[in-house]
Formats: C-alpha cells, sequence, structure tokens
C-alpha cells in the first residue's frame, strides 16, 4: 500500500526544504537558518543565577525555553513537535561551543547567512557571556603540554563537543507520564530532606538534583498543554470538517502527554516525540534514539485493535508521520561535518525484532508496518536496525529484501548472537542484553538504564598513520606526530615493524584516553541532564545526575583504517622480506612521493601482487585479526572517568573517509586524500573481489566479541533484492548470523545510476545510499564520499 497522500507531500515539502545545494558547493543548506530563542532563554537564566547549584540552573534554563519557545504546526500533519521557532532553523547549544561557530561566522558566507543583521549583533553579545561558561574551551587548561590534541598533531581529530548518545525510558513515561515521575520525585524529596543519616553535603547535592529534575519535568508536562493551546487557536483558520475533527483529537492527545500516562496508540506515539524532541534537540544535540519501536508500540497497537478504535491503515498513517517527524531533525555542524554526514543529520536509529526477555521472537504487525514506511516513504531518517536472531521468521527476512529493493538502503542488520553476549561480557544480565536497542549507527544500548556515551570529542585512533608513524621514527611527512621509535636502517624483520606500530598505537591510545575523559570530565561538572536523569533507571532513588555513574561502561575509542593497515602490512611483508622486491627505504620513499614518477611500479606490485582483505585470505585477513585483537588489548587497559574500560566501535559515520581526505598516502596502496575504507571492518573500496560470500569469511576471522563493533557495508546489484532470490539472500543473512558478525548493511543502487547521479544531481534530489552506519542523499554528500560509495565493490553471487 502507497503512504498517505498527506504524510507523502509532508515528507515531500521536509524533503524539498532539505534540498538547495549540490555537493560541495555550499557549506550548509540554503535557506537554513539559526534559531536563537534556545540560546536567549539560555543566557538570560544563567546571568540571573550565578552561584546556583549547576543542575538547578539547567533546568531553569531549559524551562524557560519549553514556557516561551515558538510553537508551530505544519497543515495537515497528525503530530507535532519543534525545537526551534521554524521549519527552517536550528537551535545552537552556547553552553557546549561557541568558539569554532564565531571563527566559522567570520570565515564562510554561508554559516553567516543563516543570521540576519540583528541575530548576528546579539549572538556575538552572547558569545561574550559564554566565552567563560562555555566548555568549548575550558580543555586548554588541563591538558599537559606533552600531550597533543590539536587537529593535525597527532593520528586523531580535536574536540568539537558534538553529540552524546542516550536512550530514556520511553516505556516508563508512557506508562506513568511526567505527572508520575514528579510524584516519585516529590516522594524522594520528602525521603531525603528527613534522612538525617545521609551526609549533610551529600544531602544538599541530592536535594538540589531532584529539584532540578522536578522543575524539568513540569516543564515538560506544560509543554504538551502550550501546543493544545496553539491548536485551539488553529482551529479558527480551519473550515475542513474533517480536518477539525484531527485538530480536536490532536488537541485531546496533547492536553494529555506527556502529562499522563497515554492510553492508545496514538496518545503512545506523541509523548514518544515529546520526549525524543527535549533529548535529542533541545536539551543537547545528541544522536541516536535507541527505542525497539515495535516491542513499545505493539502493546498499544494491540489492544485499539482489540477495541476497534483502530485500523491497520490508520496506525499505519500514525507511524508515517513519525517518520516524517524523524526527517525534520537536524543540527548546525562544524563545516567538516556537513558534506560528509549528510547534511546535519540527527542520525536517528529505531530498532525492530529481536528477542524479548525470555528470548523469544518479539516480530510483531508493528515491525512490518515500520518497514513498509521505511520503503515507502523514502526518507533519509529514522535510520531503521532489524535485530536477527535464531527465531526470526523469514517473513520478517523477506520484508527486509523488499524494503530495502526499494532503493531506501535500509534497514541495517544487526546480529542477537553477538551483541547479547557482548553486554554480557560487560556486566548487563542477559535479560537486560537481550532489551538492546541500537542507538545512533552501531552502538548496542539498554533502553532506559543509565547508559550513555559521549561524543564531545571526536577523536579516533587512525591505524594507517600509526604504521606510517612506526615506519619512519613517529614522522608523517617530516612532522613529528608519534613518539619515536626504531630507524627504519633498524628494521630487519615483520617482528620490528609490528613492535614499532604497537608503541605507536599504544601512545594515540594514552592521547585518546585522557582526551576522551577530560572531555568528560568537563560535561560531567558543567551540562548536567535533569529531565533525562529522572526518566533513566536509578537516578531518582541515587538523587544524582545521570552523568555522575554509569550502568554499564560503553565508553569507546574509534578505530578507522584496520584493512588499510592490515593490507598494508601484508604488502610490507610480500614486497620486502619474502619476495624481496623492495627496500623498505624504498617503500617509504614511495610513500611520501604518493606512488608517483618511479614510485608507480610500487604501487603496481601493491595492486597485482598482494592478497587484500575481503577475499578469505588468511595471509591478510590474520593481520586485521591481531590488528584490532591488539588495540582491543590496550583499550581494556584505558579507563574511563568511572573506572571501566574503553570499548573500540565501530560506528565511525564518515570519519574514515574525511580522515582519509585529509592524510597523506599510506603503505596499502592509498594514495593521498583518498578516504580509508569505512567502518571498522568493511574491506576497503574495491578490493573485495571474491564475492560477497568470502567477504564475510574474513570479516568473521575479527571475532567482534575479542574485538570491537563492527561496521560492515555491502553493495548489491537491486537484483539480489527481487522475489525470486529471497531464498538466497536469507541463507546469505543466515550465514552472517552463524558466523558471528555484529552488522551488515546494503547498497542497493547500481554503479550506473550512480554515476549518472553525479553527473545530473538535478534528476536524483531522492536518490538515498547507504554512507556508513546512516544514509543520506546522494547529492548531499561530498564529492569524494560519492566516489568512495562508486568505488565499493558491487557484489555478485556468481563470483
Amino acid at each position: 500500500m502507497a503512504p498517505t497522500a498527506r504524510n507523502k507531500l509532508l515528507r515531500d515539502e521536509t524533503h524539498i526544504k532539505a534540498l538547495g545545494r549540490v555537493s560541495d558547493m555550499r557549506a550548509v543548506k540554503t535557506g537554513m537558518k539559526i534559531c536563537l530563542e534556545r540560546s536567549r532563554a539560555m543566557t538570560q537564566v544563567y546571568k540571573e543565577t550565578e552561584g546556583e547549584f549547576i543542575a538547578l540552573r539547567r533546568a531553569k534554563g531549559l524551562a524557560k525555553y519549553l514556557d516561551t519557545m515558538t510553537l508551530f504546526t505544519r497543515p495537515n500533519e497528525l503530530l507535532v513537535g519543534c525545537f526551534a521557532s521554524d521549519e527552517a532553523s536550528v537551535p545552537v547549544y552556547l553552553e557546549l561551543y561557541w568558539r569554532w561557530l564565531s571563527k566559522t561566522f567570520g570565515k564562510l558566507p554561508d554559516y553567516s547567512a543563516m543570521l540576519d543583521e540583528a541575530g548576528m549583533k546579539e549572538i556575538t553579545e552572547q558569545f561574550k557571556y559564554w566565552e567563560n561558561c562555555s566548555i568549548q574551551g575550558r580543555e586548554r587548561d588541563y591538558v599537559p603540554s606533552w600531550i597533543p590534541w590539536k587537529v593535525g598533531e597527532l593520528p586523531s581529530a580535536g574536540f568539537t563537543w558534538q553529540w552524546e548518545m542516550c536512550t530514556p525510558d520511553f516505556e516508563k513515561v508512557m506508562k506513568v507520564g511526567m505527572n508520575g515521575i514528579i510524584a516519585q520525585i516529590d516522594k524522594r524529596i520528602d525521603e531525603v530532606i528527613n534522612d538525617i543519616s545521609i551526609q549533610i553535603e551529600k544531602r544538599m547535592d541530592m536535594l538540589d538534583e531532584l529539584r532540578a529534575m522536578k522543575i524539568s519535568c513540569e516543564a515538560m508536562a506544560r509543554w504538551g498543554k502550550r501546543y493544545a493551546q496553539l491548536l485551539e487557536g488553529e482551529k479558527k483558520k480551519i473550515k475542513d470538517p474533517k480536518r477539525l475533527k484531527e485538530i480536536d483529537r490532536m488537541i485531546e492527545v496533547c492536553n494529555r502527554v506527556p502529562a499522563e500516562p497515554a492510553r492508545n496508540l496514538y496518545e503512545a506515539i506523541q509523548c514518544f516525540i515529546f520526549i525524543n524532541y527535549f533529548v535529542n534537540y533541545i536539551d543537547v544535540p545528541q544522536v541516536g534514539n535507541g527505542i525497539r519501536f515495535d516491542k513499545v508500540l505493539y502493546p498499544f497497537y494491540e489492544n485499539d485493535i482489540k477495541n476497534g478504535t483502530i485500523t491497520r491503515e490508520s496506525a499505519k498513517e500514525l507511524i508515517e508521520s513519525v517518520w516524517v517527524k524523524m526527517q525534520e531533525g537536524g543540527y548546525v555542524q562544524p563545516p567538516a561535518w556537513v558534506n560528509n554526514g549528510g547534511g546535519g543529520l540527527g542520525w536517528q536509529t529505531m530498532t525492530l525484532g529481536g528477542v524479548d526477555e525470555f528470548g523469544d521472537d518479539i516480530t510483531n504487525e508493528i515491525t512490518y508496518i515500520a518497514l513498509e514506511v521505511t520503503g515507502e516513504l523514502q526518507t533519509v531518517a529514522p535510520q531503521i536496525a532489524v535485530r536477527m536472531h535464531d527465531k526470526t521468521p523469514d517473513e520478517l527476512f523477506n520484508a527486509v529484501f523488499k524494503c530495502v529493493r526499494t532503493g531506501c538502503s535500509q534497514p541495517a542488520m544487526f546480529n542477537d548472537k553477538v551483541n547479547i553476549p557482548r553486554l554480557m561480557g560487560i556486566g548487563a544480565t542477559v535479560e537486560d542484553a537481550r532489551a538492546y536497542g541500537i542507538n545512533n549507527c552501531m552502538q548496542p544500548v539498554i533502553p532506559g538504564k543509565n547508559i550513555h556515551y559521549r561524543a564531545g570529542h571526536s577523536g579516533a585512533l587512525i591505524l594507517p598513520m600509526c604504521l606510517n608513524m612506526a615506519m619512519d621514527g613517529g614522522k608523517i611527512m617530516g612532522m613529528q606526530m608519534g613518539i619515536q621509535t626504531k630507524p627504519l636502517s633498524e628494521m630487519k624483520s615483520m617482528d620490528d615493524i609490528w613492535d614499532a606500530f604497537c608503541k605507536q598505537v599504544d601512545n594515540a591510545v594514552m592521547v585518546l584516553t585522557q582526551l576522551s575523559s577530560l572531555a568528560d570530565a568537563l560535561q560531567k561538572k558543567y551540562v548536567p541532564r535533569p529531565l533525562l536523569s529522572a526518566i533513566l533507571e536509578g537516578n531518582i532513588e541515587k538523587g544524582c545526575d545521570m552523568r555522575d555513574w554509569e550502568y554499564l561502561g560503553l565508553r569507546h575509542h574509534l578505530v578507522f583504517g584496520c584493512n588499510n593497515t592490515a593490507d598494508a602490512l601484508a604488502a610490507i611483508k610480500m614486497l620486502v622480506f619474502e619476495k624481496k622486491k623492495i627496500t623498505l627505504e624504498t617503500f617509504l620513499n614511495a610513500v611520501n612521493n604518493n606512488y608517483e614518477g618511479e614510485y608507480e611500479k610500487v604501487y603496481q606490485m601493491i595492486e597485482q601482487e598482494v592478497p587484500k582483505f575481503g577475499n578469505d585470505k588468511d595471509y591478510v585477513d590474520m593481520f586485521a585479526r591481531d590488528i584490532m585483537v591488539y588495540v582491543k588489548g590496550q583499550c581494556d587497559k584505558s579507563l574511563d572517568i568511572y573506572g571501566k574500560p574503553y570499548l573500540i566501535d565501530g560506528t565511525t559515520a564518515s570519519g574514515p573517509i574525511n580522515a582519509g581526505m585529509l592524510c597523506p598516502a599510506t603503505f596499502d596502496g592509498r594514495r593521498s586524500n583518498e578516504p580509508f575504507h569505512d567502518g571498522t571492518i568493511s574491506p576497503v573500496q574495491g578490493r573485495d573481489i571474491s564475492g560477497p560470500t568470502a567477504t564475510i569469511r574474513s570479516v568473521a576471522k575479527v571475532d567482534p566479541l575479542k574485538t570491537g563493533n563492527m561496521l560492515l557495508n555491502q553493495k548489491f546489484m537491486p537484483v539480489f533484492f527481487d522475489p525470486e532470490n529471497y531464498e538466497l539472500m536469507r541463507g546469505y543473512l543466515k550465514t552472517v548470523r552463524d558466523l558471528g558478525l555484529h552488522h551488515v548493511q546494503f547498497n542497493c543502487v547500481s554503479k550506473a545510476t550512480l554515476l549518472d547521479a553525479k553527473k545530473k544531481p538535478e534528476k536524483y534530489e531522492s536518490l538515498i545510499v547507504r554512507v556508513a552506519g546512516y544514509s543520506a542523499y546522494f547529492i548531499d554528500l561530498d564529492n569524494k564520499i560519492q566516489d568512495e560509495i562508486i568505488k565499493r565493490t558491487e557484489q555478485s553471487f556468481s563470483c
């Protein structure tokens, strides 16, 4: 069934307003504006509350914004919610950052065009206040002089203070409402204030934290009613009796949620939108979502169907409306992220399928409706994650293939055989581990638990650069960026190469740990989150902010370029130490000269003679395994501010592509400014030439339970997702599952189509591709990212 005309129209309007540029032509989307209402409210309240407890200051600032922000609705929509004063605007978060935004206004006209003269004058005044209050810049006072932290000083990115990731307890809010949570807070305040056994300073802090939670929850409860009042005013403009009836229903819903428990599917979905908008866009910029959409909403759907108050068609229209609302989200992002990140996406991921606490499959009608809507509406948000396990029904696999075949590059597939034991391995109960959802691109989280990721420092371990430094005494292109290791003239074996590489990795992991932990500590001290704390398990009871502890240690270090490095080590081993065709000095000179001129012959040797990862060749695959096992060991030794080890994570978005554009040539034959391979474990673009089964066999050798989170992108011809090939593809995914791969996702667009889209972007405004752990409109992407996607191997089972 096609999407409803209402939501198709809303989707098209949203999409058209999101367009306005071809890749590389603009830094931000034409017409995008900055809304100053949030920063105005926060600045005013912070000035008025100097000296007060920080959680109270934030609670009061956010409450003021909720109470005074300009609300709007769109014609014909069934769900309401916004986070800025109009649909073309986004807020800024000056308590997190101001420096890069101020500099960008001065350098890039596309950014300065986001504010008129009066707006620019106002934000400049706001900057003066936040210069000493924003956490961006504070890191400079705490980094030892011998630790490099700026971009270009080490194989890592610098501080950007962009995102967080945390999944609230949507089910609890739907069950008890904000007023029920406020009652719990009141009860706990009464207990704490009368418990004189609690040390007095601790009791004071607990009471202030709880009062901040209450302020935030009360404002959230009022927010829905503000929309009801807005809709009452909208009724005066409406003549159509059908639309008037819809608005009356929306008023009833908004007067109910999120203040009171949801009684039906409509109220549950609207409650979800309100909470999601606050947590992800109003409080702080937060990517990901993590909700198990079908598990949470199916009980409401089932009850409505039994009562005869909803039909499948009307439920589907509501879910379409959710997808349209998800499409509206986005942030002001630094210039490097706009093109590479698909234009400012919120990367909202919803999880479908999987098992319940008893290990039984939970696939239900909401699962299938959600996949239908994803394929039919062709939106880039939300991202869809489907969990697969031994009991996944064939019908769900078929629904996945049908969705992929539409060209939306959705969903991504996640393996319960990896994620459940992985979470149990770091302390989760089996019941909690079975409840996981996918937040952002790849991260497994347990909804409602006090699990929070921080992307304040968006650094990463760039493994090919560690090898470059190992081969040149810690230098890259003559610049000292790593520690001093053995000179090349003293390296007589692969063991010497490996030892120097590991020393560079050790140093880079140490630096990343210092910077990441500093970012955590600064956010803990200066950016508490009282409302989110109230809707995560344990914080009301503890009387503390969600940043003060963590249920599981899921902080991670991002890792780029494992397979560029594996291919490079294989090339050194074969060409230098086995075939003795070149010396280490010649190889280093070839890299430093970008394989140009007389060194073209070295490039040709690498291309023609050396096995590459992704073709089921132990010669190179074992290097990938050993690299990731070693990195995991170093992360295990690195503790976060909560005393728990860092993990490896493959949720690198388009970071490896962007990083590759800035990095010199590497020893795998990659030339200067070419992208690294995407994710942690995808083969280098175009090198996995032995077929998809050989690729997953290579990947399976790098066990994610012994290493880290793994992202595998594959590109298939569209014909493989036609019904006559469902059995073949089901077998393929079951093999992925049984081999123990963490994840796989697909592009289903032919190379010819992509090439044509690059030449004639005006014809392909709606073309969606899988970039890394997310999908984006092809024409929104940087030219080099487009080239990287085109270059990926177009898999065929005939290989």
